[in-house]
């Protein structure tokens, strides 16, 4: 089963990371008619969310639920769809230790950007867990969430053939029947590949030919 999909799931990730054609025309030749006018009166007053976190870089609707979950700097939140603004979201704090960003700013990296934990992952699980992994000041982590309760575990996964370990790095990933998908640079100086973690049988690419990830 495993060898029929592996195409079809590396054809996906490479969709998805790789970046498209240029698109660029001349601007004589764009047609610059606006599809959709709002006016700024009724922008004024869009409800939105006010969260003390910084860089919302993953988000996962669940519409099944009507919920809008995020992955931020040192944080998750799980909003509702309907209304983000309510003011009735949950919210985890998850932040790499002092030591752990001490040890990053050692190894050469910026302690005002890099030397967090950046949620760069998170997908359903299964029906009661939520997946997400997150760069931990360059030691990347992951964890099950249970998503009812939203909070995070008392243990941890490692996350670096997961996750990148750079909150910049391009990366890409889903969950097919509890093995997760991802395809991004991994370790500091690895070339970018595809790899099938969590699953008895692990899977990764070689030689993936660079331009077919935007790492």
């Amino acid at each position: 089963m495993w060898g029929r999909l592996w195409p079809l799931l590396l054809s996906i990730l490479t969709a998805t990371a790789v970046p498209g054609p240029s698109l660029r025309r001349p601007s004589r030749e764009l047609d610059a008619t606006p599809r959709m006018t709002i006016p700024y009166e009724e922008l004024s007053g869009t409800r939105h969310f006010k969260g003390q976190a910084q860089n919302y870089s993953t988000l996962l609707l669940e519409e099944a639920s009507a919920r809008l979950l995020v992955g931020a700097r040192g944080a998750l939140f799980s909003l509702s769809a309907n209304d983000i603004g309510d003011g009735a979201h949950k919210e985890i704090h998850w932040e790499a230790s002092p030591e752990m960003q001490s040890k990053c700013h050692q190894k050469g990296k910026n302690n005002q950007t890099e030397c967090f934990n950046h949620v760069r992952f998170l997908q359903r699980l299964n029906s009661t867990h939520l997946y997400a992994c997150g760069t931990h000041a360059f030691q990347p982590l992951c964890a099950a969430i249970d998503a009812e309760a939203f909070t995070l575990p008392t243990s941890f996964e490692e996350g670096k053939e997961k996750c990148p370990y750079d909150p910049a790095r391009g990366f890409t990933g889903l969950i097919i029947d509890g093995g997760l998908y991802t395809a991004t640079r991994y370790e500091f100086r690895s070339i970018p590949d595809i790899r099938r973690s969590r699953h008895p049988h692990s899977l990764r690419t070689e030689e993936t030919p660079m331009h077919w990830l935007n790492g």
